[in-house]
Formats: C-alpha cells, sequence, structure tokens
C-alpha cells in the first residue's frame, strides 16, 4: 500500500566513535557499497510503484 504522505524510508546508524564495532563498519560498508553500485534499486525504495496493488477494503 502506498503511503504518499511521509518521507522516504531513511536508515540512521549511531555508534560511540571510541569503540567502533567491526560489525557496525560491516554494515555500514556493505550499505554504501548496495548504495553507490545499485541507483535504480535506490530509487525504486524510495519511490516504489504499487500501482498494481490491491488496497484491502478494511483499510
Amino acid at each position: 500500500m502506498p503511503i504518499a504522505d511521509t518521507a522516504p524510508n531513511e536508515v540512521a546508524v549511531g555508534w560511540r566513535g571510541d569503540n567502533e564495532a567491526p560489525l557496525v563498519r560491516s554494515f555500514v560498508d556493505i550499505a554504501r557499497t548496495v548504495r553507490d553500485a545499485h541507483p535504480e534499486l535506490i530509487a525504486r525504495l524510495q519511490k516504489p510503484d504499487c500501482a498494481d496493488r490491491i488496497v484491502p477494503a478494511q483499510l
């Protein structure tokens, strides 16, 4: 179901500057790699084409 009255999805990752965990660094690196390698995917996530979706009557 499209949600038209809100901003696109955003993800924020925070960590203590004096204690950067390897898993956090890995997550950030992977997220940036995907973002940079697949701009078309990011565009689809930001503005999905929901024309073929059916909204249930109870909503």
